[in-house]
């Protein structure tokens, strides 16, 4: 574990009230998940920023970078280790970094004042910055000579490194994955182990079977004699009739004159430019490089670069993954396998965070590594993880999603619950009648499988964050055990004590509602009852059935497009 704790005050959709993620102690996988605009970037990014990792090394804010670009309030990036760096100073006096904090704000009086400033410093135990020397003074007799003696603060980027390799993994960085020559790449990393290898004595090379000698040196050696085979005849011809023309234009008269000469390589450069990574599927066909590869075939390249590379570091250091969208242009069985991959990453001391809209990324068996965001428009991002102390057993629900194909609940900004596929198919269809496009507002319409299951999904939807409303039929509850079922669903919704109004129940039933009884082939009946009825011919025709609706759409403030039948003119 290297992480505790991340705080972020007035970054980006984080208002300066302030979004505080906490990491299980033992766990190294984080899963951020939420809605599109929820601020799931601006978290990855915030931790890239203060861990000073690229593309964020020389990371300088703007207006835009301040929650609505209120830039006279702080912004403010702390990071909590665990466990902490242990160092010592020039006088071997030792110290303890606790966490690495970045602070931007504006100069409030001075002649700066108005200019933006910003501070990427060390903190202790006690959440100050930490200060040190610079430089030992010996003279006790005489006063300090100089202000490089004075003690400054330490800076993080001479720390971070102490972690780990550090990975920024999005979108755009993902284009320059495979770049040999850039350092944070995981592709630039492998190369420099065959690299620094390849110049190691032990590496020798037999031209004869007799002369034996480095590969380093035969390497420059047949790069010299590869410049001597292309410089033929006419190339010496074209390069000096280049060199006379260009004396004569500048009347160079000189004893050492000018010369214009083609460019041939050199070993370096062979080395650099040509040793590239390329694919052949079989002996028959031909290799080709990484760039004429296809999207899906470079995101199976970039697991097995990444994969690669920890296995042959392994034991040296561990790692610091930060993933944007993992799944990105892998089909449902390599999300999955590249899930299991980062876990195992994760068990051997990896820490790994990453976002994602895929189910395959998520195990509600651990919970704790879900961090949920949500933001409604114009407000800040709010997070929400499950509490240690949770006594709801997730394994058991995990089952209960996965038989049900109702994963997708712990991605959704808002959950219907509804006891069975009747309920699920009229719900949705009066929602978008009334003009709320469920995939639109992030609703997900669960059926819950019977109402014996709901108090499951209530208590799950709790847990994560995720704003429930509850639609079942109360039947005849003169039945004592139709009647404890019903309490119990009650009582499961109000001790999650949503600030909205969560629950209507059907009295006695959703078909009665609509005057009719459950038949064979229930939907289809009552679909056809609806008919291509408006939303407003439905309010009319059958009022009891439109309530949880009305209720659902007002009480959360969603917005009503054009309606059912309607005609925008």
């Amino acid at each position: 574990m290297k992480f505790s704790k991340l705080i972020i005050k007035n970054f980006r959709s984080i208002g300066s009230e302030g979004l505080e993620i906490n990491f299980p102690k033992d766990r190294n996988l984080t899963a951020i998940v939420g809605a599109n605009a929820s601020g799931k970037t601006n978290v990855l990014s915030a931790l890239g920023i203060v861990l000073g990792m690229y593309p964020f090394s020389r990371f300088s804010p703007e207006d835009t970078d301040f929650f609505s670009k209120k830039s006279e309030t702080e912004l403010l990036i702390e990071l909590y280790l665990d466990p902490p760096i242990v160092d010592h100073d020039v006088y071997r006096k030792g110290y303890t970094i606790a966490g690495f904090r970045y602070r931007a704000a504006r100069y409030k009086v001075g002649e700066r004042k108005g200019t933006l400033r910003d501070e990427h410093y060390c903190f202790d135990e006690n959440g100050n910055t930490i200060l040190k020397p610079q430089r030992i003074f010996r003279r006790k007799s005489q006063p300090d000579d100089g202000v490089d003696n004075t003690p400054k603060p330490i800076l993080v980027s001479d720390q971070a490194w102490k972690l780990g390799d550090l990975f920024y993994l999005d979108p755009p960085t993902l284009e320059r994955f495979f770049d040999k020559t850039t350092g944070w790449s995981p592709l630039g990393r492998l190369f420099e182990i065959y690299r620094d290898d390849f110049e190691a004595d032990h590496n020798v090379y037999s031209h004869d079977g007799k002369t034996t000698m480095t590969s380093k040196e035969a390497f420059e050696k047949f790069s010299r004699n590869l410049a001597g085979i292309l410089r033929t005849t006419k190339l010496s011809y074209i390069e000096t009739g280049l060199s006379t023309r260009i004396r004569e234009y500048l009347g160079n008269t000189s004893d050492q004159p000018l010369r214009v000469e083609f460019s041939l390589p050199s070993h370096k450069e062979l080395f650099e430019r040509w040793v590239a990574l390329q694919i052949s599927e079989h002996s028959g066909l031909p290799a080709l490089p990484i760039e004429r590869l296809g999207s899906g075939y470079r995101a199976l390249l970039r697991l097995a670069v990444l994969e690669t590379l920890l296995d042959m570091r392994e034991g040296e250091h561990t790692s610091i993954l930060l993933i944007e969208e993992p799944e990105m242009y892998l089909h449902v069985h390599l999300r999955r396998y590249f899930y299991q991959v980062l876990r195992r990453l994760a068990e051997r001391g990896h820490q790994i965070i990453y976002t994602t809209h895929s189910p395959e990324f998520i195990d509600l068996a651990e919970p704790h590594e879900i961090v949920r965001l949500h933001r409604k428009p114009g407000d800040s991002t709010i997070s929400k993880q499950v509490a240690v102390s949770t006594k709801l057993d997730f394994r058991r629900v995990k089952q209960k999603l996965r038989r049900m194909g109702n994963e997708e609940v712990v991605f959704a900004n808002h959950a219907i619950l509804t006891e069975g596929q009747d309920d699920k198919g009229i719900i949705e269809e009066l929602l978008v009648r009334r003009g709320v496009d469920p995939d639109v507002h992030s609703i997900s319409i669960i059926n819950c499988d019977g109402t014996g299951q709901i108090k499951d999904y209530i208590h799950l939807c709790s847990e994560l964050g995720v704003d429930f409303y509850v639609v079942h039929d109360r039947d005849d509850d003169s039945n004592k055990d139709i009647k404890k079922r019903n309490d119990q669903i009650a009582g499961a919704v109000s001790e999650a004590n949503q600030s909205n109004p969560s629950l209507h129940v059907y009295n006695p039933t959703l078909e009665a509602t609509m005057g009719t009884e459950k038949k064979k082939g229930n939907l289809d009946h009552l679909l056809e009852l609806l008919g291509d009825k408006s939303y407003e011919d439905i309010r009319t025709t059958f009022p009891d059935l439109i309530k949880p609706i009305e209720e659902f759409v007002k009480s959360r403030g969603l917005k009503i497009e054009a309606k059912f039948g309607e005609r925008d003119d």
